[in-house]
C-alpha cells in the first residue's frame, strides 16, 4: 500500500488579505482551504496585538482604541467578491457570525452552524464539509451537530507539532500555526520524512491580518519564504483540508 505525504493550510475569517494569500499560494501551485462566516461578510474591524499576537477585535466602524497597542485592519470581503476570489479553492464554515459555539445555547450552536453551511454552499455551488471552531470553542456536542450538517472535519486551535493524522477529524488540531516559531524547521523535517507506515499530514493555519505584523514571526516576507520552502516536492500532495481528509479516508488506509 502507498502512503502519502499531504501538506495543507487554512486561514480563517475571509479577510481582505486573502487575495493576497492567494497570489503566494498560486506563484508555488499550494492549495488551502479558507474558512468563512456567511454572516459577517463585509464587516469592517479592527485587531489589537501585542507583539506577534492579536488579542482584541475592536467593534465594527472603530479605528481601535488610542493605546500603547498596535492595530490592523480586519476587513472581511463582501458577500459579491466570495465566489471570484476563492475560486478554485475550498471555503469552509467558521460560524454564522463567529460564535464561540461551545459556550453558547444549543438552539443557537445548531442555528449558526446550520445557517453558516447553507449560505455559504449557496453561494458556492458545492457542499460544505469542513469547519474551524471560532475560538476553539469545540465540545462534543458541537461536533455531533456539525456532523448531522455534513462536516467531516473541523479544526480546532493550538498546534501538535505532529504530522500524524488526527484520530477524530470533527476534533482535531493543526501540525502548527503559520507564525509558530518551529514552523521552518517543521517543513524540513516533512520534507526529509519518509510515508512508510501510514500517511501523514502537515497542516499550517492562520490568520491573513497577522501577515501585516511585520514582525519577525508574522510577516509577509515570512510566509513567501516558507511558501517556497515547502512548495515543488515531488513526494509531496498539495491540496486543501477537504482533500487531505477524503484521500487518508479512502478505503484501505
Amino acid at each position: 500500500m502507498a502512503y502519502q505525504k499531504y501538506f495543507t493550510m487554512s486561514f480563517d475569517d475571509g479577510l481582505e488579505q486573502d487575495k493576497r494569500i492567494i497570489q503566494i499560494l498560486d506563484r508555488y501551485r499550494l492549495q488551502c482551504t479558507f474558512n468563512l462566516n456567511a454572516g459577517l461578510f463585509g464587516t469592517q474591524k479592527r485587531i489589537g496585538r501585542i507583539g506577534n499576537m492579536g488579542f482584541l477585535e475592536y467593534p465594527e466602524g472603530s479605528s481601535g482604541f488610542k493605546t500603547r497597542f498596535k492595530n490592523h485592519d480586519h476587513h472581511r470581503i463582501p458577500v459579491d467578491e466570495i465566489a471570484q476570489v476563492y475560486e478554485g479553492f475550498e471555503i469552509a464554515s467558521h460560524g454564522y457570525r463567529h460564535e464561540a459555539l461551545a459556550l453558547i445555547k444549543p438552539e443557537q450552536m445548531e442555528e449558526s452552524i446550520r445557517k453558516d453551511i447553507e449560505a455559504l454552499s449557496k453561494l458556492t455551488g458545492y457542499p460544505i464539509v469542513g469547519h474551524a471552531y471560532p475560538g476553539g470553542a469545540s465540545s462534543a456536542r458541537v461536533a455531533s451537530c456539525l456532523k448531522k450538517h455534513g462536516a467531516i472535519y473541523a479544526r480546532e486551535v493550538l498546534g501538535t507539532g505532529s504530522f500524524s493524522f488526527p484520530q477524530d477529524p470533527l476534533r482535531y488540531r493543526a501540525t502548527s500555526m503559520v507564525l509558530d516559531k518551529k514552523l521552518f524547521a517543521l517543513a524540513d523535517q516533512f520534507i526529509a520524512a519518509e510515508s512508510q507506515a501510514d500517511d501523514l499530514l502537515f497542516y499550517v493555519w492562520g490568520h491573513g491580518y497577522e501577515l501585516d505584523f511585520g514582525t519577525e514571526l508574522a510577516s509577509w516576507e515570512r510566509f513567501e519564504k516558507f511558501c517556497e520552502k515547502i512548495a515543488d516536492q515531488k513526494d509531496i500532495v498539495y491540496c486543501t483540508n477537504k482533500q487531505a481528509f477524503e484521500g487518508h479516508l479512502q478505503v484501505g488506509r
